[in-house]
């Protein structure tokens, strides 16, 4: 389990908590809340299926392997939902009912705002061939407040990430340009701005995930994207059905989101767009809450 927010007592932890299971007056709110939420940590295809006699299974969704190994290296996850007051216990016979549908190399994964009993907990360790994840109620938050879901943070100065930032920028707007590269266009030549966010898994993949709202503007025959990055214009190769372009791990690199040690770090990305060029601009910068984990 990640440790917790310096900054996160106890008592706001348990706050947050009660926030959420109010928030979601019903099983169904909470499906959607998890999907959110799992959409946040970077797995893709993210579908609520919950319904009576599901077998223990309300959403199903996937993580893609490292690009080019996609297939080989996919899995799906099935997820129980289950709201319960906070304090109350998730019984064995719930986690037992997940693992009972999953066919390797499937992996579940119970989200609750309650908790899990000990023999819950020592069950999983009696098959390893079919994992599950359980998400507690203090797991729940951890992750909302990483992700930023439902949850706002005071301003508090720091001066590593403004660091980071300045450095992320000098070369956008240095007065003397690498030989061989052009100046950046000024983003007045982009007039459509979006913003995505980056998660560890799009970056242990490689991957930069593209707004839906440039995607739709490309033509169905293309398959690079022309995209001015650090000052450079490169064209990137994307996936269409995965929302993504690829080839930019030395740009994860220099932004911080790739550390030496195989570390990834979450972020975000600033996107302009020229429509009738079809071209894009992006940079990217390491979020703060990307230090936690």
């Amino acid at each position: 389990m990640s440790p917790r927010r310096p900054s996160q007592s106890h008592d706001e932890g348990q706050t947050l908590l009660e926030g959420i299971y109010e928030f979601c007056t019903t099983g169904s709110h909470f499906e959607r809340l998890c999907r959110a939420l799992l959409e946040a940590m970077g797995l893709g295809d993210v579908v609520v299926t919950g319904r009576p006699g599901d077998g223990g299974v309300d959403l199903v969704c996937s993580r893609e392997g490292v690009e080019g190994l996609s297939a080989a290296d996919s899995i799906t996850y099935r997820i129980q939902a289950k709201r319960c007051k906070p304090g109350l216990s998730v019984t064995i016979q719930a986690v037992r009912a997940l693992r009972g549908i999953l066919v390797p190399p499937e992996k579940g994964i119970f989200i609750t705002t309650g908790r899990f009993t000990k023999s819950a907990l020592d069950f999983l360790e009696q098959d390893p061939s079919r994992p599950v994840i359980l998400i507690d109620g203090d797991r729940l938050v951890e992750l909302c407040v990483r992700h930023a879901l439902g949850v706002e943070f005071r301003p508090v100065f720091n001066p590593d990430r403004l660091l980071r930032q300045i450095e992320l920028d000098s070369p956008l707007s240095s007065t003397t340009p690498e030989a061989g590269h052009a100046r950046s266009p000024d983003d007045e030549a982009f007039p459509e701005a979006y913003t995505t966010r980056i998660s560890r898994n799009d970056v242990r993949s490689m991957i930069l995930p593209l707004p839906g709202n440039i995607l739709n503007q490309l033509p169905e025959s293309i398959e690079r994207l022309v995209v001015w990055i650090d000052g450079k214009e490169e064209s990137l190769r994307f996936n269409r059905s995965r929302r993504y372009v690829s080839g930019i791990a030395a740009f994860f690199r220099r932004a911080g989101l790739m550390d030496d040690d195989g570390t990834n770090h979450c972020g975000l990305a600033a996107w302009r767009f020229d429509p009738k060029l079809k071209r894009a601009k992006v940079t990217v910068a390491r979020t703060a809450s990307s230090r936690e984990g």
